[in-house]
């Protein structure tokens, strides 16, 4: 009975951990296949096109009696998620596309800051100093793995201002995934989130979006021929839908900061990537950017867990 309450204290009660970095380690795969697709001069477009039309798996998987008991509100949170959703998705395959796998991964990793705010501002959650110091240290570095020459007084040639460009998408991106985040857990709390309904969701909203764009910015991009790039879609499009299952799965049991931090790994394995597979060089200014970025989830992590045992100590403490 012991070893059946250890284990279940370690891996069931504790599940949304392991499925938040899953996610990670996922979302970074999501963006390597990216990456190598925009190598091959593919539309990121298309990408986004694709991956949206598989969101379509969800279908049989979806409780209609409980959806029909939606309320007007519920059916509001339900659809932003969905927007903030292919939002994030979209700005980052954006950011994949225009700047290195391992900067992109950096910047999007903002998102637990972005999911304070959005909680600050949408449901009334506070916003302490703490949160408004790591804000600062996250734009910095930002601001750092960017690099914008209007800053740095860097010569605007094309590859800066690409790198530029990603570097804004990871940020809108992060921002998007910090709402999505916020809107999810706010339905989980409610008992009204279906996983498999916000990919119906996603597809709806998404594909005639994504149809248009496709057919509206075709010239200048290469059409997929080989084997390798039908691969590298597969990799980018089934990483990102299995990462968003797993995202789903663990804001169900844990908070959307807790969540959202644990995707730290995703940034380490961006990196790793980029160095062997990708083959493209880190500098300095970089890994101190990116540093800057890392330390605010694990400042909310160390805040969860320093919370999370006060709690436990009150509850357990006798009363006089």
């Amino acid at each position: 009975m012991a070893c059946d309450d250890v284990i279940e204290s370690l891996f069931y009660k504790q599940r949304g951990l392991y499925f938040a970095l899953l996610s990670g380690f996922l979302f970074a795969s999501q963006g390597l296949g990216a990456n190598l697709l925009s190598a091959e001069n593919i539309s990121p477009w298309f990408m986004c096109f694709m991956y949206n039309v598989l969101n379509a798996f969800a279908i049989p998987w979806i409780n209609w009696r409980e959806a029909e008991q939606f309320t007007g509100k519920e059916t509001i949170l339900l659809f932003a998620a969905g927007l903030f959703d292919i939002g994030n998705f979209a700005f980052a395959l954006m950011a994949y596309s225009y700047t290195t796998l391992g900067n992109a991964s950096a910047i999007l990793l903002s998102k637990p800051l972005w999911c304070a705010l959005c909680a600050a501002v949408f449901l009334g959650e506070s916003f302490s100093i703490l949160d408004a110091i790591l804000i600062a240290l996250d734009l910095l570095g930002v601001v750092l793995v960017s690099r914008p020459p209007f800053i740095f007084g860097s010569e605007v040639n094309e590859s800066t201002a690409t790198n530029f460009l990603g570097s804004v998408c990871a940020l809108l991106g992060a921002f998007s995934g910090g709402g999505q985040f916020v809107t999810i857990r706010s339905l989980t709390v409610r008992k009204s989130f279906d996983r498999y309904l916000l990919f119906l969701v996603k597809c709806t909203i998404g594909f005639p979006f994504f149809a248009v764009m496709v057919c509206v910015h075709h010239t200048g991009y290469e059409t997929m021929r080989t084997v390798d790039q039908w691969s590298y879609l597969a990799l980018a499009s089934f990483s990102g839908i299995a990462a968003s299952l797993f995202t789903y799965m663990a804001l169900e049991s844990r908070d959307a900061k807790t969540v959202s931090l644990l995707a730290t790994v995703q940034v380490i394995v961006a990196y790793l990537l980029q160095s062997f597979i990708v083959q493209s060089k880190v500098d300095l200014l970089t890994i101190v950017g990116a540093i800057l970025i890392t330390v605010s989830p694990v400042a909310y992590i160390i805040k969860s867990v320093m919370i999370e045992r006060c709690t436990s100590t009150n509850m357990n403490s006798p009363e006089i």
